[in-house]
């Protein structure tokens, strides 16, 4: 059986330190998930190329701590073999830390985004809130 597959960019040095936390607590999302055989990126990113990217895609010219990306190409992807690539997610470790919000906790919220959660609707927010939280209790249970 292929496994799930999660590959970290850290696009500056000092984001290399959350790239194992980063990628084991993702992995541990698809797991709860039971996701199978999927494939995401995720990019820690600066404060800068947060905001550029919150501008560009959402119109939001302001730093952001998390954006999600769904395939939406459905390009081929011969590296990951047999896997479907469901995204890609921007982190920005430095407004998260300035922010006080826990990494981990947003990889949970831009894989639910990214297998079509969404908080745009007081319902839908629920619904996602409440999934996100189990989902990250759980594997904070395991650590």
């Amino acid at each position: 059986m292929t496994e799930n597959k999660v590959l970290v960019f850290p696009l500056h040095r000092k984001f290399e330190k959350f790239e194992r936390a980063v990628k084991r607590t993702a992995l541990s999302v698809l797991r709860e998930l039971r996701c199978r055989t999927v494939a995401l990126e995720i990019y820690l990113v600066s404060d800068r190329e947060m905001q550029s990217a919150n501008r560009t895609w959402r119109g939001k010219n302001k730093p952001t701590n998390v954006l999600s990306f769904e395939n939406v190409s459905r390009m081929p992807r011969p590296d990951l073999g047999r896997r479907k690539f469901i995204g890609e997610i921007l982190l920005a470790p430095d407004y998260l830390e300035a922010k006080g919000d826990t990494i981990g906790f947003l990889v949970v919220h831009g894989i639910l985004h990214l297998l079509g959660y969404t908080h745009g609707k007081a319902k839908d927010s629920i619904i996602m809130g409440d999934r996100e939280t189990k989902i990250w209790h759980k594997i904070c249970q395991k650590y």
